[in-house]
C-alpha cells in the first residue's frame, strides 16, 4: 500500500478554466445548464419550451410597447420572414400565448431579411433589408403610437436626411445612448445618427479596411467594436467616441491584437468584448482561441484554446454554425451573454450553448450558462433575448423559437471535472472510492457520476443516485457490474443532473503507488 488522499471538491468559484491540469484551481473543465449562485452550488436551469410554430421564422425579439386599438399595450415581438421571398415580417406575442401571430401591417416586400438588426427607439421598430453589398440596402421602420401603427420601407433614411443608404455590406445592433437619447446606426465602416426624427449620415467614418460589429455604452462614450474586414489582414480594435469628435480627434483606440471581433456588451465599470484568435488557414489551426476581453481603463483578458490538439475546447463558433444565422449578445445585470457552437477536444458531442461572462474579483469569469439539445448538425442558436431572468432563443436554419419560462421541468446539465493526476502524473494510483455530495434530492430527481482514465475518450459510468432527500452517494466499484474502479494516472469526472439534482461537490480517495524505477 502507498501513501492514502482524498481530494475534496467543493468550490466552483472560478468555473471553466483553460489550465484543465491545474489542480489547485477552484472550478471545472466545462459545465453547461448549472447556475452557480454562491460558490458550493451547481443548481439545474429550467429547461426550454418550444414555442409552438407556423412558419415564422424568426431570428431575433424585442419586448416593447405598441398602441392596439386605443390601449398601449406591452408585447414581445420577433423578425421574422417569409417563406416564399425571405422579406421581414413581424410577429407579436403575449407572454401567455402559445404561439406567435403576425402584426396587422408589418410585412415588409423591398428587400431580403437582415437579421443582425431588430431595434426599437421612440416609438418605431427599425430593421435592415437587402444588405448585400450589391444593391442599394433598405433601412425600413414600424410604429407610430401617435396613430395606428403602420411601416415605412425604403425612403426612412430619404425621410431624414434626403439622400439614399446606397450599397452596404456589413451591418450591426443600433444603439440608443443613454447620455443624449439618441439613437446611433451602423453600416460597414460608418456611423449614424438618429436624434428623435433628425437624421445626420456619416457622423463618425472609421477605417475602411474595418467594419463595425458592434458597439455599447460606455459613461459618457459610445464603444465601437471593429474587425477586420478580410479575416486575418489586421487587428480588431475598439474606440472610445465621444459621440462628437471626429476620428482624428476620436477620445481613444485600443488595440484588442490579432483576431476576429464579434460581440460587444457594456456594465457599470467595462466594456466586455468576445473574440476568435485563429492563424492563417495556411498555417493550421492550431493557434485558435476563444477570448474574452474587458476594458475598464486598461484591457484584462481570458483565453480558451478552441482547436484540434490543442486545448480543452475546439471548433468554438461565434458567428453561427451556416452564413444565413447571426448571433446576437445581450447584458443581463453583470453578465455578458453570447451564443456559441462547440465541441470538446476529446468527444465528437455537439453542444449549442449560451456562454456568460463576468468580472470577480478583477477576473474574467467564464461558464457555459445554458446548452440548448435541440439543434440538429451544422445549425445554432441565432438570436438570443433575456426577459425578467428568462431566456428566449431563435435556433436552426429555418429558425423555430423557445423559452425557459414557467417550465416545471428541469434541464439535464452536466459538470466536467478537472483532469487530476493527484500530483505526480508519473505515478500510478488505485481509485479507492467516490463520493458525490448533493442538496436533498426533490422527487425525480437524479444525478449520474461518471470517470474517464487516461487517454480514454469515452465516460464510464460509475453510480446513479435517485433516493428522495439523498445528500449523497459513495462507491467502491462500477455498481452495476461490481468491477473495481481500477487505477490510473490521470482522471477526469463528469456530473450528470436530472430532474433538479444541485450539486455541492464530490470527493474521491486514491492510493498513490510509486512505479517510477528510481
Amino acid at each position: 500500500m502507498g501513501k492514502i488522499l482524498e481530494i475534496k471538491i467543493d468550490n466552483f468559484s472560478k468555473e471553466m478554466t483553460d489550465s484543465v491540469r491545474n489542480e489547485n484551481h477552484n472550478g471545472f473543465a466545462f459545465a453547461y445548464n448549472f447556475d452557480i449562485p454562491e460558490p458550493s452550488r451547481l443548481v439545474a436551469r429550467r429547461s426550454f419550451t418550444a414555442i409552438t410554430a407556423s412558419n415564422e421564422q424568426i431570428y431575433r425579439f424585442l419586448y416593447t410597447k405598441f398602441k392596439s386599438g386605443a390601449t398601449v399595450v406591452y408585447r414581445l415581438y420577433g423578425m421574422g420572414k417569409s417563406v416564399s421571398t425571405a422579406d421581414p415580417i413581424l410577429y407579436q406575442r403575449e407572454l401567455t400565448a402559445a404561439g406567435w401571430t403576425a402584426v396587422t401591417g408589418g410585412e415588409f416586400a423591398t428587400g431580403d431579411i437582415e437579421p443582425r438588426v431588430f431595434f426599437y427607439y421612440k416609438n418605431y421598430v427599425y430593421l435592415f433589408q437587402a444588405v448585400n453589398g450589391t444593391t442599394s440596402a433598405v433601412l425600413s421602420r414600424f410604429g407610430d403610437l401617435t396613430g395606428t401603427p403602420s411601416k415605412t420601407e425604403d425612403a426612412v433614411v430619404t425621410d431624414f436626411s434626403g439622400s439614399d443608404i446606397g450599397v452596404v455590406t456589413n451591418v450591426a445592433q443600433p444603439v440608443h445612448h443613454p447620455a443624449d437619447d439618441i439613437a446611433y446606426f451602423f453600416m460597414d465602416n460608418k456611423v449614424h445618427k438618429l436624434n428623435n426624427t433628425a437624421w445626420t449620415a456619416n457622423a463618425l467614418t472609421l477605417p475602411d479596411n474595418l467594419k463595425i460589429v458592434g458597439a455599447a455604452p460606455y459613461g459618457d462614450f459610445l464603444a465601437i467594436l471593429c474587425s477586420p474586414i478580410e479575416s486575418g489582414t489586421t487587428e480588431s480594435f475598439l474606440y472610445l467616441w465621444d459621440r462628437d469628435s471626429s476620428l482624428t480627434t476620436i477620445s481613444a483606440k485600443i488595440n484588442l491584437g490579432v483576431g476576429d471581433a464579434y460581440h460587444i456588451g457594456s456594465d457599470d465599470n467595462g466594456v466586455f468584448i468576445a473574440m476568435i484568435r485563429k492563424s492563417i488557414a495556411d498555417l493550421g489551426e492550431y493557434n485558435t482561441k476563444l477570448v474574452i476581453k474587458y476594458y475598464r481603463g486598461f484591457l484584462i483578458e481570458k483565453e480558451f484554446s478552441s482547436a484540434s490538439a490543442a486545448g480543452y475546447f475546439k471548433d468554438i463558433l461565434l458567428n453561427g454554425a451556416s452564413a444565413n444565422q447571426y448571433l446576437n449578445s445581450i447584458m443581463v445585470g453583470s453578465g455578458f451573454y453570447f451564443p456559441a457552437t462547440l465541441s470538446t477536444s476529446k468527444d465528437s458531442v455537439k453542444y449549442d450553448v449560451i456562454f456568460k461572462a463576468k468580472m470577480v474579483n478583477g477576473e474574467v469569469i467564464l461558464s457555459a450558462n445554458t446548452n440548448y439539445p435541440s439543434i440538429a448538425a451544422g445549425q445554432s442558436l441565432n438570436g438570443i433575448f433575456e426577459l425578467t431572468g428568462y431566456f428566449f432563443v431563435s435556433y436552426g436554419s429555418t429558425p423555430l423559437t423557445a423559452y425557459n419560462a414557467i417550465s416545471s421541468v428541469f434541464s439535464s446539465a452536466a459538470m466536467e471535472s478537472m483532469i487530476y493526476s493527484v500530483g505526480d502524473p508519473s505515478n500510478k494510483k488505485d481509485l479507492i472510492g467516490v463520493t458525490v455530495f448533493t442538496e436533498p434530492l426533490i422527487a425525480g430527481a437524479s444525478y449520474t457520476l461518471k470517470y474517464r482514465k487516461n487517454a480514454e475518450t469515452s465516460w464510464t459510468t460509475i453510480f446513479t443516485e435517485s433516493t428522495d432527500d439523498s445528500v449523497s452517494h459513495s462507491s467502491v466499484n462500477i455498481e452495476s457490474t461490481g468491477a473495481i474502479l481500477g487505477q490510473f494516472k490521470q482522471i477526469q469526472f463528469r456530473v450528470e443532473s436530472e430532474g433538479g439534482a444541485n450539486i455541492t461537490g464530490f470527493s474521491f480517495k486514491v492510493d498513490i503507488l510509486s512505479t517510477k524505477p528510481y
